[in-house]
C-alpha cells in the first residue's frame, strides 16, 4: 500500500508541473514601428500606339521610398512560429499572364511593386520581393531585430486596349506576423492617357499596275512596268517611325502571285523602296522612315515603287495579284 501512495503522489505532483508551465506561455509576437511612403503616380502618359500587351508604360527605374522599420520579435515566456506577411491590402485583380502585374482601375493599365529589405539595394527589380494579391505569409521569421529598409520599385504595364481613368490601388504592407513594417500608399487619382504615333490615312490600298505582255519578260529577274505610289500617315509631333512590309514572298523584295486557274505563272510583284536608299525593299525587316517635326501634327509619306518581277523560267498568261501588310513603329 505504501509503494503504491508513493508512485499516486509523484505522478500527481508531475502532472501539476506541466499544468502550471502552459499557463505562463504566451503566443510569439513582434513589436516595433513601421516606415511609410506615399508614392504619387503619373497623371498623364504618353503612349505608343504599337506597344504590345506586357509592355512598361512607366517605371521608376529604380529603388523609391526610404528609411526603415524597426521591429523586435519575441520575447520572455513566447512561444510558437512568427511569420512575414506581404502583399497588397485590398483584392486588386490579377492580369492572365502577366507575373506579378494587377489592375489599377485604369482601363488597360497595370501595376507590379516590389519591396527590397536590403539597404545595399539590388540593381535590378527582381532583386526584391514582388507584391501579391492575395497577399503570402510563407516566410518563417527567427527571434530577434530587424531593420527591413523600406525601398519600392513600381511599374505600370500594359494590359490591354488604354483608357484614361481613376486609380483605384490598394496599400502595399509588410507585417513582421503581428507588427506593420512597411507600407506603400498610391497618391494621384486621375490618369490621361495620350496616344503617340501614327494612323494610315488609306488603311486598305490599292495598286493597278499597267498591263503587261508575254515579250516584256527576258529570264528569270526581269522586270516590267514599274508603279510609283505613296503610303501616307498622319502622325504625332518628334518620334521616330519605321514600317515593316510583310507577305507571302518568293524571295526577299518579291510578292507570290495569287494562285489560281486565271492567274498568271512565272510572275510576281517586286516591292522597291523611293527613299532614304532606292532599290528593291527586304520584306519583312524594319525599315526606318524619319523622325516627324517637333510640333503639331504633321503627313509623313513612304514612296515606294511596285513593278512585276519573272520570278520562274516559264511565264503564263493570267492575272496578278498579290497583298502586303504594313506595320509601324514609334520610338
Amino acid at each position: 500500500m505504501r509503494t503504491w501512495v508513493g508512485r499516486s503522489l509523484v505522478l500527481f505532483c508531475t502532472v501539476l508541473g506541466l499544468h502550471e508551465q502552459e499557463a505562463w506561455a504566451f503566443p510569439a509576437t513582434c513589436k516595433g514601428s513601421p516606415a511609410m511612403t506615399t508614392y504619387t503616380l503619373p497623371s498623364s502618359l504618353t503612349v505608343r500606339r504599337d506597344m504590345s500587351v506586357g509592355d512598361v508604360l512607366f517605371d521608376t527605374q529604380g529603388w523609391v521610398g526610404g528609411g526603415q522599420a524597426y521591429i523586435t520579435c519575441g520575447g520572455f515566456l513566447q512561444h510558437g512560429d512568427l511569420w512575414l506577411d506581404r502583399g497588397f491590402t485590398g483584392s486588386p485583380a490579377a492580369v492572365p499572364g502577366l507575373p506579378y502585374v494587377y489592375a489599377t482601375g485604369v482601363p488597360g493599365v497595370g501595376i507590379r511593386v516590389a519591396w527590397s529589405r536590403n539597404t545595399s539595394t539590388p540593381a535590378q527589380m527582381s532583386g526584391g520581393q514582388y507584391m501579391t494579391s492575395p497577399r503570402i505569409s510563407n516566410e518563417l521569421l527567427a527571434w530577434g531585430r530587424y531593420t527591413p529598409a523600406n525601398l519600392w520599385w513600381i511599374q505600370l504595364i500594359k494590359t490591354g486596349p488604354i483608357r484614361s481613368g481613376t486609380y483605384s490601388i490598394p496599400t502595399v504592407e509588410v507585417f513582421y506576423h503581428n507588427q506593420l513594417s512597411n507600407r506603400l500608399a498610391f497618391s494621384g487619382v486621375n490618369l490621361a492617357v495620350q496616344t503617340q504615333g501614327c494612323r494610315l490615312l488609306n488603311p486598305s490600298q490599292n495598286v493597278l499596275l499597267g498591263k503587261s505582255w508575254m515579250k516584256d519578260f527576258k529570264g528569270v529577274g526581269s522586270t516590267a512596268w514599274p508603279k510609283d505610289f505613296d503610303i501616307d500617315l498622319q502622325c504625332e509631333p518628334d518620334i521616330a517611325v519605321s514600317y515593316r512590309i510583310d507577305g507571302l514572298k518568293v524571295d526577299d523584295s518579291t510578292l507570290k502571285n495569287s494562285e489560281g486557274r486565271d492567274m498568271a505563272k512565272g510572275v510576281g510583284v517586286q516591292l522597291l523602296s523611293r527613299h532614304g536608299f532606292v532599290g528593291p525593299l527586304a520584306m519583312g525587316r524594319e525599315v526606318l522612315l524619319g523622325r516627324t517635326a517637333a510640333s503639331g501634327t504633321s503627313v509623313v509619306r513612304i514612296p515606294l515603287t511596285a513593278r512585276y518581277r519573272q520570278v520562274d523560267s516559264a511565264v503564263g498568261p493570267g492575272q496578278v495579284v498579290t497583298s502586303a501588310t504594313i506595320t509601324l513603329f514609334y520610338r
